[in-house]
């Protein structure tokens, strides 16, 4: 028998190994660790390794992983089968690494790339012991080899930045959208400002460039904000810029294809470490609404539903998620692979929680939390990423001392796909039989054949039979009113 509706939509994750097991651990070199601005992911158009030169025009955009600790960089790079590790320690007098991002730049031939990593750090001063913080930016280019063969080479070329503030998140953004390469660093600190750092045409070394020419960023020129988290998404054929700020302001940014935007702006009661803009399909269509999921340092996470339409007026909270001490890291993704995403969260408590948007509500936005695992650490990033290019993504959790691979399993993974195979089935069958009991009934019959029919009725006590012996249409009316009703009733799907 098909699954029901509910047990397709509300999974019954009780065990920790119910959909995913962790096949790894990875520990940083060195005993290591990281923070939550530690981790970042970033797609290229190179082979990983000599063996997966043959599958570049398979993974044409394979996505890689780069975390740092202390003084070191680690890498996973996707490739087929297995991924690759690979270990860089930096010179110690470049700093102790604070957070890292990174980008890659194609060139026009399409089979060389440049790798661009960017890391802010602290130093002591041997003389003052005073810390001081610097931006390293760090350039590999790779003219039609691999990764992994110029990966050793990437701290022999950087440029460092003084800074005077201290600075937290990296992130990227591309500051023309006609330029693919021209894209720039967005680094936030105490000083309460973004600063953006970009390279002029021409020149080899990045520089500072005014907030106020960033039309994304212009209207935070004159604002003074504590920014722990800002990002740039595309959704769509729309730009999605976010910020999260220590004060507990949030700010949303949706800039539409013809060039206007419109910004959103509430105060929260505690500092905001995630806000990431998602649709609830993991196949949105161009009409979908974009959701915003905001987590907070302080036991609290909630989604704002459809922002692009009503703003940051309605929202919905997620359930326990405050039971697991503070929110360190959320991710969205469709980790059960039946075409919804879900909500993951990390927490200083070491649980993983996984929240499934509940379908069966057509009036408003709910989530129910259908999973969690415990680890043994803090957790401060979660990304889902196809590290053995299967064609199903594993979870990289990463923990303060290293990172957990979960991988999905295949035999449940087989079963999940049937499940869902037989749920549209029936849900075919569902919406065409609505549409049969909404079909109009025939017009009634002349006048004259209903005043015969109303005698012969009146004659006879029994119920009316045709000539083959079968009851009338009229005592059918009925049976097809309430089977019409039942149908009606069926919830519909929610718009994507």
């Amino acid at each position: 028998m098909p699954p029901t509706y509910e047990q397709f939509n509300l999974l019954d994750l009780r065990h920790d190994n119910e959909l995913y097991e962790e096949s790894h651990f990875e520990s940083f070199p060195k005993g290591g660790r990281t923070n939550i601005y530690g981790v970042t992911t970033f797609s290229s158009i190179l082979p990983p390794t000599k063996s997966s030169r043959s599958l570049a025009n398979l993974y044409p955009q394979a996505r890689h992983t780069l975390i740092s600790s202390f003084t070191g960089l680690t890498g996973f790079l996707s490739d087929e089968g297995r991924w690759k590790r690979v270990d860089i320690e930096l010179p110690k007098e470049n700093g102790e690494i604070i957070s890292i991002d990174a980008f890659e730049v194609a060139f026009e031939n399409e089979t060389s790339a440049s790798l661009v990593v960017a890391t802010s750090v602290a130093k002591i001063d041997e003389e003052t012991h005073e810390s001081r913080f610097f931006l390293n930016i760090y350039g590999l280019s790779c003219y039609n080899t691999t990764i992994e063969a110029n990966f050793d080479q990437l701290p022999e070329h950087f440029q460092q930045i003084p800074l005077d503030y201290v600075p937290a998140q990296i992130s990227h953004l591309k500051l023309n959208r006609s330029s693919p390469s021209d894209t720039g660093f967005l680094l936030c600190g105490s000083d309460g400002k973004v600063h953006v750092y970009h390279m002029p045409d021409g020149k080899e070394g990045f520089e500072e460039i005014p907030t106020s020419e960033i039309g994304e960023l212009s209207s935070l020129a004159d604002e003074s904000l504590n920014i722990l988290y800002i990002k740039s998404y595309q959704i769509q054929d729309k730009k999605v810029l976010v910020i999260g700020c220590q004060d507990g302001h949030l700010l949303v940014n949706i800039a539409q294809p013809d060039g206007t935007s419109q910004m959103y702006k509430k105060r929260l009661y505690s500092p905001v470490l995630s806000v990431i803009p998602f649709t609830t399909s993991s196949q949105p269509t161009a009409d979908a609404k974009i959701n915003l999921l905001v987590a907070c340092a302080v036991e609290y996470a909630c989604v704002y539903e459809a922002v692009d339409t009503f703003g940051l007026t309605k929202s919905c909270s997620l359930e326990k998620c405050g039971e697991f001490d503070s929110i360190l890291c959320a991710h969205i993704g469709d980790v059960d692979l039946d075409g919804q995403q879900e909500i993951i969260l990390g927490t200083y408590g070491q649980q993983l929680l996984v929240y499934k948007y509940d379908v069966r509500l057509i009036d408003r936005l709910a989530f129910k939390l259908v999973w969690k695992r415990a680890f043994a650490y803090p957790l401060y990033h979660i990304r889902d990423i196809d590290l053995d290019l299967d064609g199903l993504n594993e979870l990289l959790v990463t923990s303060m001392y290293g990172v957990h691979i979960l991988k999905v399993d295949l035999a449940k993974s087989r079963d999940r796909l049937q499940s869902v195979i037989l749920f549209l089935k029936e849900k075919k069958i569902q919406r065409e039989m609505q549409l049969l009991s909404v079909v109009p009934i025939e017009a009634d019959p002349a006048p004259s054949e209903q005043g015969e029919s109303s005698v012969q009725a009146d004659e006879s006590s029994e119920p009316a039979e045709d000539e083959d012996g079968h009851s009338s249409p009229q005592e059918n009316d009925g049976i097809d009113e309430e089977s019409a009703s039942i149908h009606s009733n069926t919830p519909s799907d929610r718009s994507q």
